[in-house]
């Protein structure tokens, strides 16, 4: 027996389809700003409450005061490969195939198998992997422009992105039609970057309380979300309501905290490159130095250690619940969106690495290095790092190799808050 759910709203659908099943475990742990956890069934989420059944009792939790809802053991996917799709409040989901009427879109292979949603509620769709970040920074800096009047069509030129003012038309599998200065032309989707929709300003949805984050590492902005059996419904800024497989849901994050975990906030890209490239084995080397977060790399907890006067300089473990563990050859990159103005955390090698490790921690804001600090397997202690972002618009991690060597270039980042930027 097939069971589908269509929810539209706005012109829009989320089509999910498969056999029925018994309802998951729907167990999430609640984490609040004074990083106390809550385990429990998760019922919903909305701006005011999440309410959560914890020993057969209904608790309700003030939003402002939740950092984040997670399911143990579950990660988002480090990386989303393209096609991507970018809504008008901020989504972000992707998909195995996509195709358009012109005013339509389809996207095929999500997380709920297929997506159906008006251009008018559409930013952009990506078809190719910008793997660089100078490439990434042209990218959103032709999406954050407003002074252009119609739609673009973005590509390629001399090592650049470059784009073309005009209207999109159809989209298939292998091409885009496009019209300009009044002639309509099909383009291969192969050399085409991607595609943005024009849309008049003034139209504002606010900002989403929360995002939810799918094991793929699709982001979707909610203004609520209940759980009914197997499944959970969200609502979007934009209206849209989406209706997932609960098993599809990583963690929601809350958005209005003053103070928010680096690792909670997902990177837009993530890189590895070894020191000797080894075309064969690359791919799965890849999979093996992905980050790690929250977590050491066997899912062991962060630990660090510490020397003081006080105790004769013995060295103290110490444990952490929040971090990113990452290896020498590391680049994660974020988009802050200019919300926050400060970031601070410490960094150091984990207890029991190789001697002889020694990497360049190198941290930067919109393409400006903020610090570089190196960090040795015989240092005594962690660095600890607090930087002034002033509102910086991505921020970029780097793990860079600093002897020549690859011995020991796992380095742990803990703690790691980025605060608010105080408003004028």
């Amino acid at each position: 027996m097939m069971s589908w759910v269509v929810l539209a709203l706005c012109g829009a659908a989320w089509q999910t389809s498969g056999p029925e099943m018994a309802a998951p475990d729907e167990e999430v742990v609640v984490v609040t700003a004074d990083d106390q956890e809550f385990e429990g069934n998760f019922l919903s989420f909305d701006r005011q409450s999440i309410v959560v059944e914890i020993g057969g009792e209904t608790r309700s939790f003030p939003t402002e005061t939740v950092v984040t809802v997670r399911r143990r053991g579950v990660q988002p996917s480090p990386e989303r490969h393209p096609p991507e799709l970018e809504l008008l409040d901020g989504s972000l989901l992707t998909a195995s195939r996509v195709t358009s009427t012109g005013d339509e879109l389809t996207l095929e292979g999500g997380p709920a198998v297929r997506l159906i949603a008006p251009t008018r509620l559409v930013r952009a769709i990506r078809f190719a992997r910008l793997d660089d970040e100078k490439t990434g920074n042209q990218w959103r800096e032709i999406l954050d422009a407003n002074d252009f009047t119609g739609d673009l069509l973005i590509f390629q030129r001399d090592e650049r992105l470059d784009w073309l003012e005009g209207i999109v038309g159809t989209i298939t599998d292998d091409e885009v039609e496009f019209t300009s200065n009044g002639q309509t032309r099909t383009a291969p989707r192969a050399r085409i970057e991607g595609v943005a929709w024009y849309h008049a300003a003034g139209r504002e949805f606010g900002e989403s309380p929360g995002h939810l984050m799918t094991r793929g590492g699709d982001r979707i902005a909610v203004n609520s979300a209940i759980v009914v059996a197997n499944e959970i419904a969200l609502q979007t800024p934009c209206g849209l309501e989406i209706t997932l497989p609960f098993d599809e849901l990583a963690s929601i994050r809350l958005g209005n905290q003053l103070v928010t975990w680096l690792s909670e906030l997902e990177p837009v890209t993530t890189e590895w490159a070894p020191l000797l490239l080894n075309r064969e084995l690359i791919a799965y080397q890849q999979v093996l130095h992905a980050p790690r977060f929250d977590e050491g790399p066997n899912g062991e907890p962060l630990r660090l250690e510490r020397r003081s006067a006080g105790e004769g300089w013995a060295a103290r473990q110490i444990e952490y619940s929040r971090g990113v563990a990452a290896w020498g050859g590391t680049r994660m990159v974020w988009s802050l969106d200019g919300r926050y103005g400060r970031l601070t955390g410490i960094a150091g090698l984990p207890p029991g690495v190789a001697k002889g490790g020694t990497v360049a921690i190198v941290v930067s804001g919109d393409g400006r290095e903020l610090v570089r600090e190196v960090l040795e397997s015989g240092r005594p202690d962690p660095i600890p790092l607090d930087l002034e972002l002033g509102g910086v618009r991505r921020l970029t991690v780097e793990i860079a190799y600093h002897d020549g060597r690859d011995i020991g270039d796992l380095v742990y980042l803990c703690d790691m808050k980025l605060f608010r930027q105080e408003e004028d």
